[in-house]
């Protein structure tokens, strides 16, 4: 008891188990190991040399699907290039760390919008050119992660003034004006 190393524990119980987001281990005299997890939820989707990933919305890789394809997890697909690593149970790594920072980004802003369950799918093959799904309605183009809250906000007031059964195209990426093509 006394040469108990919580840290280690928990660092090797995250490495054994990629569904655990954190774990908190803590000793109570003489004899107790209090353990807390709190588990990862996969939101997102990928591809990558033909396996599709599930990865959380912090972009950590919780599992690898053989011969699965993404569009059949009822999870946001999302499309990606330049990853350096793709590993269960770590973070994916990108050639160019701010490609993760634009995808955080750009999730924490669904979220904080209330409409990251209306993204079907994300493109972020170049972070600045990216395309999202929306609802299997609207194809919107962001452009990159400058300004999102605004542009996420500015495109929830486009949908809002549209018909319910709206189509099309809606392009954000200026956000002082937005174009939008029905179909």
């Amino acid at each position: 008891m006394f040469s108990f190393d919580a840290d280690k524990i928990e660092a090797e119980i995250q490495r054994v188990l990629p569904y655990v987001g954190t774990v908190e281990v803590k000793r109570d005299l003489p004899n107790t190991i209090e353990v807390k997890i709190v588990e990862e939820t996969p939101f997102f989707a990928a591809e990558m040399a033909g396996d599709t990933y599930l990865i959380s919305s912090n972009l950590k890789v919780l599992e690898r699907l053989p011969d699965t394809k993404a569009e059949t997890t009822d999870l946001t697909i999302l499309t990606l290039s330049n990853v350096r690593t793709c590993i269960v149970g770590q973070p994916i790594e990108f050639v160019n760390s701010r490609t993760f920072d634009a995808i955080v980004s750009l999730y924490k802003n669904f979220e904080a919008n209330y409409i990251q369950d209306k993204i079907v799918s994300i493109d972020v093959e170049s972070r600045f050119d990216i395309y999202a799904n929306y609802d299997n309605r609207f194809k919107v183009y962001f452009g990159d992660t400058e300004d999102i809250d605004i542009k996420i906000r500015f495109l929830i007031a486009v949908i809002d003034e549209l018909e319910p059964d709206a189509t099309g195209v809606i392009n954000v990426s200026n956000p002082h004006e937005a174009a939008v093509a029905l179909s």
